[in-house]
């Protein structure tokens, strides 16, 4: 088995993005998992496409150039294959581990979103536990909530939104999870239903990260710039009637015609 290549800024890009284990969990499992299956998205059950670290980084900076945008989600994510965020480990029938992180793995993004948005009514011919008949109960009500947000208002503060669908639909931390798999990017997600953008709004919260539709992302002016224009308007306005700072200039009270 390889060596793990330490990738010093790039580590710091592999999580576990839907956030169903504990720092601390992620801290202990992560190094077992790199060790075992090496910096690349698992291609076991064919879940991942096998991609390496390096060729993932290759591809982003590609991507950096082309969009002229940051990457701001992780490169690889660990999974969980059964989609059970309650199975880790595997135990035999008297509770003794058998095999540990047996079922957890590293996926690339794009293959973790691709798995997440699965319909299946069963994961590998197994019943779906509460919390995933949870997800399949609320996703699609939390998403219609959005949109309907947006037919109102042309764009929504995530941190807003978040807040609200929490009251209804569960932790703003599954709905998080929900709203990622509708962001639109133009290489991962370019059927994403929903576009991010910056803007600051009077949201307590709110961290700059609002959402339109995809396509239809709004024109606000941020207060500078409103003050502004405000400005421009205003000193047009007493332009347009002669009122000049300048004492060689005329004013409406003083008359334009020449003297003799």
């Amino acid at each position: 088995m390889d060596k793990p290549i330490v990738f010093s800024v790039e580590e710091s890009k592999i999580n576990d993005y839907g956030r169903t284990m504990s720092a601390r969990e992620r801290e202990e499992f992560l190094p077992f998992i790199l060790f075992r299956d090496g910096y690349r998205c698992n291609p076991k059950r064919n879940d991942g496409c096998g991609k390496s670290i390096e060729q993932l980084i290759a591809e982003d900076n590609v991507r950096s150039e082309l969009t002229g945008r940051s990457r701001k989600r992780p490169l690889l994510v660990i999974d969980h294959e059964d989609n059970d965020s309650t199975h880790n480990h595997n135990y035999d029938m008297v509770g003794n581990m058998t095999e540990y992180c047996a079922n957890l793995q590293l996926l690339c993004w794009s293959c973790n979103l691709s798995k997440r948005k699965s319909t299946k009514k069963t994961t590998n011919g197994i019943e779906l536990t509460e919390s995933q008949k949870h997800k399949r109960k609320n996703e699609p009500a939390f998403i219609n909530m959005i949109l309907d947000e947006l037919e109102k208002r042309n764009q929504v503060c995530i941190k807003g939104i978040l807040a609200n669908g929490a009251r209804t639909f569960g932790s703003q931390v599954s709905l998080g999870r929900y709203l990622e798999t509708e962001l639109f990017d133009e290489i991962e997600n370019p059927h994403g239903r929903f576009e991010q953008f910056d803007h600051e709004c009077s949201f307590t919260s709110c961290n700059g990260e609002h959402i339109a539709i995809t396509g239809k992302v709004p024109i606000i002016e941020t207060d500078k710039q409103r003050i502004e224009k405000e400005e421009q308007e205003r000193d047009a306005h007493i332009r347009g009637g002669y009122f000049f700072s300048n004492s060689n200039e005329p004013t409406s009270n003083q008359s334009k015609t020449p003297i003799n």
